[in-house]
């Protein structure tokens, strides 16, 4: 970070670092791993994938909405085992999540995470980012205050998903640094602006907040003022170390990267922020969560491969990973 940074950062006002900070009040143990919790339900998904293809075969001249029915009420059971499982981790915020907005946001989760394991791209991954995506995919919309259906889209959203899931890792011991994490939070809270009458997030405020994650979470103790870019981060780290920055980085960003131009975000992360705290992997594990986000409006659809754009967003998204592969690996 350079001077100019570092002056926003110390400019916050101490009624500021009220207003948003994250009020960690204790450090709670969980009572049962994310890692088995998301293996019960990926399991469940895999045994009823034939069981819902031979539905949707049967049933496939039934309008859409039938047939969303039909998914639904085949992953009924495995969606009450797979919340009463998220229950026992004992996090207030997913109880507040689950009655917001009439259920429609929880809802919405659920069919995420259905749409993710429907998509075989999410098998191809290492048993490392499948379980990165599944921690965002959880905890992408807990800061969402209505449902699309209800007020067009919630722009700020993002990043207040990504500061209580901040709040969340610091309670789990995950993330020590606690003046670094409230610091974070009260950065966040600076970039919600209004912008021609309408809410936006003022995206030049990510190159102070993600250069504070990475002195936040475990990657500090390998970091040294040459690094400049996430990509040379990740050659030098152990992934366990990255796992608490790489999800709030998706959760974040997870509606900044223009993959989609039928459906646009109000305002987008710039090309040079995207080489300089994203990867190629990233970027394509953040495809794979835009798919499911916006595929969970559309479980009907047949076949699962072939949700409407996705195609189209795949490109895209191979179009932003091959100028990133071109400034990253040029002197390689």
């Amino acid at each position: 970070m350079d001077d100019t940074d570092n002056e926003v950062i110390n400019s916050i006002s101490d009624s500021d670092q009220n207003a948003h900070s994250l009020h960690i009040s204790e450090v709670r143990p969980l009572s049962k791993s994310f890692k088995e919790v998301f293996q019960d339900f990926e399991n469940s998904c895999i045994s009823c994938f034939s069981i819902l293809q031979n539905s949707q075969n049967i049933n496939k001249n039934k309008a859409n909405h039938e047939r969303r029915i039909s998914i639904w009420n085949t992953f009924e059971s495995i969606s009450k085992n797979f919340l009463e499982s998220i229950d026992k981790l004992n996090i207030p915020e997913w109880e507040i999540l689950k009655n917001r907005d009439k259920g429609h946001i929880l809802r919405h989760t659920l069919g995420s995470l259905i749409a993710l394991m429907l998509n075989p791209e999410y098998y191809n991954l290492s048993e490392y980012d499948k379980n990165l995506l599944l921690w965002a995919i959880l905890f992408h919309d807990i800061g969402k205050r209505v449902s699309p259906e209800v007020y067009n889209r919630d722009p700020f959203h993002p990043f207040l998903s990504a500061k209580i899931l901040l709040k969340v890792f610091v309670e789990f011991g995950w993330i020590k640094n606690i003046e670094y994490a409230n610091k974070i939070a009260e950065i966040i809270g600076k970039s919600f602006v209004i912008k021609d009458m309408d809410e936006v997030i003022d995206h030049s405020y990510i190159k102070i907040i993600l250069p504070l994650l990475w002195y936040c979470t475990r990657m500090v103790n390998v970091l040294h003022e040459e690094i400049q870019e996430y990509v040379n981060i990740e050659k030098i780290t152990e992934i366990e170390d990255r796992f608490e920055y790489e999800i709030l980085v998706l959760v974040l960003l997870h509606q900044s990267l223009e993959f989609n131009p039928q459906y646009p975000n109000r305002e987008n992360i710039t090309i040079d922020d995207i080489k300089n705290y994203l990867s190629p992997r990233i970027v394509y594990l953040s495809m794979i969560l835009h798919k499911a986000d916006h595929n969970s409006y559309n479980l009907g659809m047949i076949p699962y491969n072939l949700f409407p754009n996705d195609l189209y967003i795949t490109r895209v998204c191979n179009e932003i990973i091959e100028i990133l592969n071109a400034n990253f690996y040029k002197n390689d």
